[in-house]
């Protein structure tokens, strides 16, 4: 259970490309004293990017080396440059999983359920969370520059910003859509509505959400069930049980074959999978961003 990792930045257009980039010509790279002048940044956001490679399971530690993982390996192939959405889904879909790298994360899209809020609610809330699962609480600064990194990779400023559209401190997470900032009043507001995306996101979240408990994916899985999983699609896309059921019903329109399919049992409506592997199924949306990556 890791705090403060990331060194207070939010997730930046171009970090996991650079990271993953140098991770693969040497493993050890970010053992090295001047790692930061490789990637072309300050020694504390050299430390981030280390930090958000792990959170989003694209490599692992192995004592002084960085090891990219199989969903490194298939990124690099498929958009090394982090171009698409459905690469990001991928991405917010391991830090929901990951409380070892990414603890706040697993927390917020699992464990707190407001839609409106200000951030010192959000920050009380974690701590009286980990109060009661934890017999040592980090100090209420290292929680506040946790959640306060948080909400500054996901939260769309409302009104917009005054802003150069090519900067680099924007975070991609942004373009998810889940979590809007209305800073005249310093309130945040989560998005519990359906969202467009792919059959293949869908299943993803599914199957990673059974492989971090160490579950199998089941073949079946009622709806209602569906909506409670732990890091499941209902709780990593921020949807309502119905919303989570318009989201299935219209990915599953655009395929023939759909990953994910919503049928009926004894009256009640039921998720079925057609694929039970987490590593197919991440392999049939790396191929979908490959192909967004390349529309004109």
């Amino acid at each position: 259970m890791q705090f403060g990792g990331h060194e207070t930045f939010p997730l930046r257009e171009g970090w996991l490309h650079k990271g993953l980039a140098l991770v693969r010509e040497n493993p050890r790279a970010f053992e090295a004293e001047f790692v930061a002048d490789q990637l072309g940044v300050g020694r504390n956001m050299a430390k981030s990017i280390r930090h958000w490679m792990l959170a989003c399971g694209l490599v692992v530690s192995d004592v002084f080396d960085l090891k990219v993982t199989p969903l490194g390996k298939g990124v690099w192939a498929n958009d090394p440059y982090f171009l698409s959405q459905t690469t990001w889904w991928l991405m917010h879909a391991e830090m929901v999983t990951n409380r070892e790298h990414g603890y706040s994360w697993w927390w917020f899209f699992n464990q707190f359920h407001a839609e409106r809020f200000e951030k010192p609610t959000c920050v009380e809330s974690l701590r009286r969370h980990l109060a009661f699962v934890k017999s040592r609480v980090p100090k209420d600064e290292t929680l506040l520059r946790d959640v306060g990194c948080l909400l500054a990779c996901y939260s769309r400023p409302i009104p917009a910003l005054r802003e150069d559209p090519e900067d680099a401190r924007h975070s991609p997470l942004i373009e998810l859509n889940l979590i809007d900032h209305h800073r005249e009043t310093g309130q945040y507001r989560v998005h519990r509505g359906a969202k467009s995306v792919s059959q293949a996101v869908l299943a993803y979240t599914i199957g990673r959400a059974f492989e971090s408990r160490g579950e199998e994916v089941p073949e079946s899985i009622l709806l209602h069930d569906l909506a409670r999983l732990e890091s499941g699609p209902a709780r990593s896309l921020c949807l309502s049980p119905e919303a989570l059921y318009q989201t299935i019903e219209a990915a599953a329109g655009d395929e023939r074959k759909p990953l994910v399919e919503i049928g009926g049992m004894a009256g009640q409506r039921v998720v079925k999978m057609r694929l039970r592997s987490c590593a197919e199924i991440a392999k049939i949306a790396l191929a979908e961003s490959k192909e967004e990556t390349h529309v004109a």
